[in-house]
């Protein structure tokens, strides 16, 4: 009885252990051009947990105050967008730290699409995102 006993316990163990969350960097890489509008990116960390993804990083824009920098967060169940945040500067480096929610999805967040644009200040006019496109990056 003792044995089986030790196995019950062993095994209850195991399963409520937590698994090890997954964490990917990325960087977005510059849009802009720097002698006219200035450039903008984004750089940080995005956490992968049960159904909802963290996001941490820093935006930055450096060169032209007409112009802000823009870095643009949108997490996918399947092809289904279920959340977008943006984080925006001017001339400036800020720091952020939110969550994508996917709690209300079977399965959770599957991929998250990260993009740094930027904007005439003033308009809002969209003037141009990055070159090579938006970073996708997918539930491990």
């Amino acid at each position: 009885m003792a044995v089986v006993a030790g196995t019950v316990v062993a095994t209850l163990l195991a399963v409520a252990s937590p698994a090890q969350a997954a964490v990917r960097s990325y960087d977005t890489g510059y849009a802009g051009v720097p002698s006219t509008v200035g450039i903008g990116s984004g750089w940080g960390q995005i956490t992968w947990l049960n159904r909802s993804v963290q996001v941490s990083g820093k935006v930055d824009d450096r060169g032209n105050a007409s112009y802000y920098s823009q870095v643009i967060f949108e997490a996918y169940v399947g092809a289904l967008r279920v959340d977008r945040q943006t984080r925006s500067i001017n001339n400036n480096v800020r720091g952020y730290g939110f969550t994508l929610d996917g709690s209300a999805y079977r399965g959770g967040i599957t991929r998250v699409k990260i993009d740094a644009c930027v904007f005439r200040a003033g308009t809002n006019a969209l003037w141009g995102c990055t070159l090579a496109g938006p970073r996708n990056l997918y539930r491990p």
